[in-house]
């Protein structure tokens, strides 16, 4: 079960949390701070900031985006980058830190693992099977794939009439696995 979150010292970096405190009561699990400002991920998934708004304190613009399925929260100096179930990142907070991230959104819609950051920039690290390269296979050329990533013959287990999902599971199982 999940926390509160007291606050103190100076109100624009973080010192005073008026506006998210029935926020803060209960069911924190973790908190993140950039330099001006706090994130707190909360169970379900939700995430609630407090801090300076002129930075990344102010996470109005993408609070639907917000509201649940957050798994991971990541910092620069003024930038906060959220990752998602399904490998979706939403960034908020100061432009030049890394809290706008139009230019590279579609990118960012689907099938992040990781995000990593350093003062003012993050990167963020995909999976090399989520632009759809499997899907695009027949099934013949899946229980091949498999075939190569198995030295055990572990394909053959799997079954010669098992589905295409199937195949594509058993290809990212031995990718991760490698």
């Amino acid at each position: 079960e999940g926390g509160k979150v007291v606050t103190w010292g100076h109100a624009k970096c973080g010192g005073e949390s008026l506006s998210v405190a029935d926020e803060l009561k209960s069911g924190v699990t973790a908190v993140f701070n950039a330099y001006y400002a706090f994130a707190a991920l909360k169970e379900g998934g939700k995430v609630v900031t407090w801090g300076g708004a002129e930075r990344c304190g102010d996470s109005l613009s993408v609070a639907d985006e917000l509201k649940s399925g957050v798994t991971a929260v990541f910092n620069t100096d003024d930038a906060f980058a959220a990752l998602k179930e399904g490998g979706k990142v939403v960034a908020w907070g100061h432009t030049v830190s890394g809290g706008d991230a139009q230019s590279v959104a579609d990118e960012l819609k689907n099938g992040v693992t990781n995000v990593f950051s350093t003062r003012h920039a993050f990167a963020a690290l995909k999976d090399c099977w989520s632009d759809g390269h499997l899907s695009k296979l027949n099934l013949k050329q899946l229980k091949e794939k498999v075939d190569r990533l198995s030295q055990d013959g572990h394909c053959k287990r799997i079954g010669q009439n098992t589905d295409k999902a199937t195949w594509i599971a058993a290809i990212r199982e031995f990718h991760l696995l490698a």
